[in-house]
């Protein structure tokens, strides 16, 4: 018997809700045991996960017992919006996250370092940096990219996911100028080419999608 609450104390109020017992099929706790006969709930909370005598000793008289039919009982799950394939993704980018990287000049030094390891002209792929938890409070610019990794192609991920900073080579090697408007699917998505070399990631990927011009990513 696996007993996850203190039961019931002397001191529940009473509004508390009956204790209700689940059983009659199988009840995968995630745990160890891994399957258990029965579990007894109050509101949101587990008195018991054990057979299902132990459990109705614990829920007491004032129970309510529910049959599964045969249905599997798991815990539920929380989604808490995260994207695996884009972890996968940049598992082998370079980490420039507040915990590394707490200035530009530190940001530099990552790219710079991370450079020095890449073949000529392969671009180089970051993520992280968030510019309010900078020194500096803002984004790098295409200047600080190119005093990184001179004349390659880099990609700086911000922490968000829906942005980025490119280097000027990067834009170069997408084919992307001052004059260059992205068209996705007939959307128009005017480019702002700024110093900072900033841009949303968005439009760069509708680039890499383009099968003219595009960055070969990892």
């Amino acid at each position: 018997m696996e007993r996850t609450d203190e039961g019931l104390s002397s001191t529940a109020g009473a509004r508390d809700p009956d204790p209700l017992i689940l059983a009659g099929g199988p009840i995968l706790t995630m745990a160890d045991p891994e399957r258990v006969e029965a579990v007894a709930l109050r509101g949101d909370r587990i008195l018991c996960a054990g057979s299902l005598v132990d459990c109705r000793a614990i829920a007491g008289e004032r129970r309510q017992e529910r049959d599964l039919g045969g249905l599997v009982l798991i815990p539920g799950f929380v989604d808490a919006h995260i994207h695996p394939l884009m972890y996968g993704q940049t598992a082998s980018w370079t980490d420039v996250g507040p915990q590394r990287a707490s200035s530009i000049d530190a940001l530099i030094e990552l790219l710079a370092g991370r450079a020095a390891e890449l073949e000529p002209g392969t671009p180089l792929w970051a993520y992280g940096y968030d510019q309010r938890r900078l020194a500096e409070r803002r984004h790098p610019t295409a200047a600080d990219l190119e005093r990184a990794a001179p004349g390659r192609a880099v990609y700086v991920m911000h922490s968000s996911g829906h942005g980025a900073v490119v280097s000027s080579a990067a834009l170069d090697l997408a084919g992307i100028d001052e004059q260059h408007t992205v068209r996705p699917r007939g959307v128009l998505l005017p480019l702002v080419q700024e110093p900072q070399g900033a841009g949303q990631r968005h439009r760069i990927e509708h680039v890499r999608a383009d099968g003219d011009h595009h960055i070969n990513g990892p």
